[in-house]
């Protein structure tokens, strides 16, 4: 999805960054504390949540710790995943099918 990249210009291990998450309110993904990468571990779907927002904290190693938060908006795009419904089924079976059928 994405990689949050801090940069420190110390040395050593003042240099030294960790990737942890400061808010992940959905828990739709994974955070590599090493490198800063953002995963999905779940699908999104825009019914659920059309709008994410992730907070990313990116430290140093020194003493004393310093550190820096990053904030992150994830925007969810639709996509045809809902098949149309009869809204009065009465008598009515309803089969879904998920076949291209060609236009005429």
């Amino acid at each position: 999805v994405f990689t949050a990249k801090a940069h420190d210009n110390d040395i050593g291990s003042n240099a030294r960054i960790t990737y942890h998450w400061e808010s992940n309110p959905s828990a739709l993904f994974s955070l590599n504390d090493t490198t800063g990468a953002i995963r999905t571990i779940a699908p999104l779907d825009y019914e659920v949540n059309q709008h994410i927002t992730l907070s990313v904290n990116a430290s140093d190693a020194g003493d004393p710790r310093l550190w820096v938060l990053a904030k992150i908006d994830i925007v969810v795009r639709d996509v045809n995943d809902e098949p149309p419904v009869f809204v009065n089924t009465s008598g009515l079976t309803q089969r879904c099918q998920s076949a291209h059928h060609p236009e005429r």
